[in-house]
């Protein structure tokens, strides 16, 4: 059993720990400003608009909620680097959470859409939903 900020801080470690493919990564609410040569990623866990999938009921403090968040990983590579360049980074990040459970948190399948071009970068995004339980 958990809460969403120890979901976030878990989640984040493992990404830490699993994912060096870009060179720079950025967080959640953190100003992103890569160069042009660069790849880089950005994490976000967000549990926002989610209902609740499960409910025990009982007493106060032995309530389970089964809570349904994702993660969202950004992942931007250099335009020259075409999108094989993207794909292949993308796959990386999808890895590291696709289908594993750890601390409390299930994964399932991840999906990955394109993001469309700031110009410099294009862009992928995998979408990684999970459930953990909160107890109440």
């Amino acid at each position: 059993m958990t809460t969403i900020g120890a979901a976030r801080e878990a989640i984040t470690q493992r990404f830490e720990a699993n994912f060096t493919a870009t060179d720079r990564v950025f967080y959640q609410n953190e100003v992103a400003k890569p160069l042009a040569t660069e790849t880089w990623s950005r994490l976000v866990v967000s549990n926002e608009g989610t209902p609740t999938a499960g409910i025990t009921l009982g007493p106060v403090g032995g309530r389970r909620f089964t809570r349904v968040a994702r993660v969202l990983i950004q992942i931007w590579s250099p335009i020259r680097g075409g999108m094989a360049a993207v794909d292949a980074l993308t796959q990386t990040a999808r890895a590291v959470f696709e289908g594993v459970s750890f601390s409390g948190l299930r994964f399932f399948a991840a999906d990955v859409r394109e993001l469309e071009t700031d110009g410099k970068h294009v862009g992928m995004i995998v979408d990684a939903p999970f459930d953990y339980e909160e107890q109440k």
